[in-house]
């Protein structure tokens, strides 16, 4: 039988596309195989046994123990993870270089540099010469001190989220900085967008990414949405505005 050199992976029957997807082991294998097209990625969401991947893949830098010592491919040991989506982390180096890292194909998406204009508010971070060790983020109430020092609490307890389509690879960030700064980016805007307008500090407690929404909770018990348009996010108009979000927690609970 003849098989023609141009054939058309992608025209492939659900069927047989389903009996191959039964048969990978492998979490790498299986994702190599969904990205292949998107009739392929459908026919793999319908599968119901597929590879598990990892539900958390957390770096945080140099261990402070010489227990288990890992090194993972691909990962400077400066950088830290501050958010996940499936493969995906999203990853920022100590001078707030951000970077998006497939942990299983080591693909790399390089993020727009934070030093370059950021939209919105009247902030920039300077990140001083190469040889330093501490840059500012500079607001309209003056300078913070950004230390590049890896043991700083910042860096690791930053708010952060990421949302990634693994088709398309088009991305939604967005992360906090001390709790007093809400940056976001989106793919194809080529800027970061400072969300604290008018000078007010967006103090959040927790936020979650879907599909092109940012859903901010903040210190006032609050629930904010952003809708991400093709420029800067817009917040919509909440009807729950006027009812703060509340929680009665036991004694040794905690939002």
């Amino acid at each position: 039988m003849d098989i023609t050199r141009n054939s058309d992976w992608s025209k492939l029957c659900p069927d047989l596309l389903r009996k191959i997807f039964k048969i990978l082991k492998s979490p790498v294998d299986s994702h190599r195989a969904k990205t292949v097209c998107s009739d392929w990625y459908s026919v793999w969401k319908t599968c119901s046994k597929r590879p598990q991947c990892p539900s958390w893949i957390i770096h945080q830098g140099d261990s402070t123990t010489n227990q288990s010592k890992r090194k993972v491919v691909g990962l400077s040991k400066t950088s830290y993870c501050v958010a996940s989506s499936g493969y995906w982390g999203l990853m920022v180096d100590r001078r707030l270089k951000f970077y998006i890292l497939n942990l299983l194909t080591k693909e790399k998406i390089n993020l727009t540099s934070m030093e370059l204009k950021i939209r919105g508010d009247k902030v920039s971070f300077q990140g001083r010469d190469k040889n330093s060790d501490y840059g500012y983020m500079v607001g309209p109430s003056g300078k913070d001190y950004v230390s590049y020092d890896d043991e700083t609490d910042y860096w690791k307890n930053s708010l952060a989220v990421l949302l990634i389509n693994e088709t398309t690879r088009d991305y939604v960030v967005a992360w906090t900085f001390k709790q007093k700064y809400l940056f976001s980016h989106k793919k194809g805007n080529g800027f970061w967008f400072n969300m604290n307008l008018n000078g007010k500090n967006m103090d959040v407690l927790d936020m979650a990414c879907e599909k092109s929404k940012l859903y901010l909770f903040t210190s006032d018990y609050y629930i904010k949405s952003f809708y991400f348009s093709e420029g800067s996010p817009i917040e919509e108009e909440n009807p729950y505005s006027n009812h703060p979000f509340n929680f009665v927690g036991e004694p040794s609970e905690s939002v």
